[in-house]
């Protein structure tokens, strides 16, 4: 299961849109949300493949989300969206996570997905 995170509901709409729209069924499974004190409750409750977060948001950044995620789950795998490609790039990196560059298509987000499932 994925859970799709971003402060822009209609972000997360074209994220699950995409998933949904994809030849992959195992796309398919999906939770979209938008508050990340939310997000954390769900992570803590849940298991997910994979968990895709923006990292500019109100309240807590992508990065320091991610820390909480590893605190409970280790082996998550992470993919970070932004508009700003500059943004805790060395961090990211550091932390084995994968990034993905706003604006982006369809074929872009799908293939980054696909290859962080599988690394």
């Amino acid at each position: 299961m994925i859970l799709i995170l971003d402060d822009d509901k209609d972000m997360t709409q074209i994220m699950g849109e995409y998933l949904t729209m994809s030849e992959d069924p195992s796309l398919s499974f999906f939770i979209k949300v938008t508050n990340p004190q939310s997000a954390i409750h769900i992570i803590k409750n849940n298991s997910f493949d994979l968990i895709i977060t923006d990292i500019m948001m109100p309240q807590i950044n992508g990065l320091e989300l991610i820390k909480k995620i590893t605190t409970y789950y280790p082996v998550t795998k992470v993919l970070c969206i932004s508009g700003y490609s500059d943004i805790m790039m060395t961090e990211l990196k550091a932390m084995n996570v994968a990034f993905l560059e706003k604006p982006f298509d369809q074929d872009q987000f799908i293939n980054i997905v696909k290859k962080t499932l599988n690394s």
